[in-house]
């Protein structure tokens, strides 16, 4: 898009009449710093602004974050670089590389704002921008709510995104060059979408897996081959692994609360799937209800969290056995409601972990499972008087940026916790300040 430098009008007199082409280019960030947004409230003491994109250094420093802006002058003869502070809605990682942002406008020294993008891509080590271009209005649409949508780690430098609320469609994007490039991977009207998705997988052989699960047979999951072709299985409740599915099915005789489980072997493409009966014990099934949440391949076994109804806070494990293929219990119980969700991509250091609130729902201690030997245990973590408002989870870094109000003063406080260690630091705190979001770069 083209602006005028310096303002949103070509009218000043000691301003070019021809317009220049702005590019953000990069941010000046390194990976030992934390990003804040700071919401319009915010105190004015940091670089004389109140709202925009800051970041906090490990002694708690906080400095508004400058952009690199790249234009062309006289139609692309010359390019110059110029500084802007940045302000965003919202951000958020999408793999262990990159991070999102969304709603960016960027603002001049004259606080004018000629320059803006829908959504941009960002390398967390070098800060480099990478526009999506003309696909951007994709995001526009299909992210009213960008955090209700489903992302999945392809790799460090590319990912999947799924949009099922505003219209369907599922994309992989891939950093090339400096551009990210977005590919559409199946067709918006097949039906391998629902409004009630809960995750999207990627999976060996460049398969895609998505869906949800629910108390008793209102779960579905899909599978999309990388040649566009779909296979799509409804009516239980579905562990969707690398290159195979455990399905879980209730029984629909009154009063027998059984279900019938199936191991589903994928194959290549659509129609090579085959398919095993399991034996799975009833008692897993509480008065007939299950309901699974999240689960872990391991070489061995298959680590599953479930409960026995959405509104149960009691989160119970079970295991599945490939070898003998043989479902477990897993005697683990925690002292309170846990959340651990046992994604692959928030295992740190052989472990995942999570937080355990207590009877009034509140931050009581820290939990954590391996799901290779199956210990697991808790530390109390003690957050004093503040009230949590918002958690920004970084599993895969073994932490949690929590964002609150402490009751004492009335400050304005952001917290970040260390998962393994169990404990926290403030990252910092203020009367005015009011921090609408975190993201941790290391």
């Amino acid at each position: 898009m083209c602006w005028c430098w310096g303002g949103t009008s070509c009218s000043n007199d000691n301003e070019p009449d021809s317009p220049r082409e702005l590019k953000a280019y990069r941010l000046e960030i390194s990976k030992n710093e934390t990003l804040a947004i700071l919401s319009d409230n915010a105190s004015r003491a940091y670089d004389e602004t109140s709202v925009g994109l800051f970041k906090v250094d490990p002694d708690g420093n906080i400095s508004a974050v400058e952009t690199i802006v790249h234009y062309d002058d006289e139609g692309g003869s010359s390019t110059e670089t110029l500084k802007m502070r940045m302000n965003a809605i919202d951000m958020f990682s999408v793999t262990e590389d990159l991070m999102i942002f969304f709603g960016c406008t960027f603002i001049d020294q004259n606080d004018n704002v000629p320059y803006s993008e829908n959504v941009i891509l960002v390398n967390k080590s070098s800060g480099i921008i990478y526009s999506l271009g003309t696909s951007s209005y994709l995001f526009e649409a299909g992210f009213g709510v960008p955090r209700d949508n489903l992302y999945a780690q392809k790799s460090p430098t590319s990912f999947l995104v799924s949009c099922s609320t505003s219209g369907n469609w599922l994309y992989s994007v891939e950093i090339i060059g400096q551009e990210a490039v977005l590919k559409e991977m199946v067709s918006p009207s097949a039906p391998v979408f629902s409004p009630w998705q809960s995750y999207l997988l990627a999976l060996s052989g460049d398969k895609i897996g998505l869906g949800y699960n629910s108390q008793g047979n209102s779960g579905m999951a899909s599978i999309v081959y990388p040649n566009g072709g779909y296979e799509k299985f409804d009516n239980g409740n579905f562990v969707i692994l690398d290159s195979s599915i455990l399905s879980f099915t209730q029984n629909d005789s009154d009063f027998d609360f059984s279900y019938q489980s199936e191991w589903i072997h994928l194959g290549a493409e659509y129609g090579q799937s085959s398919r095993e009966n399991l034996d799975f014990p009833v008692d897993f099934a509480d008065n007939g209800s299950f309901y699974i949440t999240s689960w872990f391949e391991t070489g061995q076994n298959v680590v599953i969290a479930y409960h026995n109804s959405p509104d149960s806070k009691q989160q119970k494990f079970m295991a599945f056995d490939k070898a003998a293929k043989k479902f477990n219990g897993l005697s683990i119980q925690f002292s309170g409601q846990s959340d651990l969700e046992l994604w692959k991509d928030n295992l740190v250091d052989n472990s995942f972990y999570g937080l355990v609130r207590n009877n009034a729902g509140e931050i009581s201690a820290i939990c954590h499972l391996d799901p290779y030997t199956f210990d697991y245990g808790e530390t109390t973590l003690d957050l004093g008087d503040i009230d949590i408002t918002s958690i920004e989870p970084c599993y895969s870094q073994g932490s949690l940026q929590l964002i609150g109000t402490r009751r004492s003063d009335g400050y304005k406080v952001a917290v970040d916790i260390d998962l393994r260690k169990g404990s926290y630091t403030t990252l910092f705190s203020n009367p005015n300040l009011t921090v609408r979001t975190l993201l941790r770069l290391n």
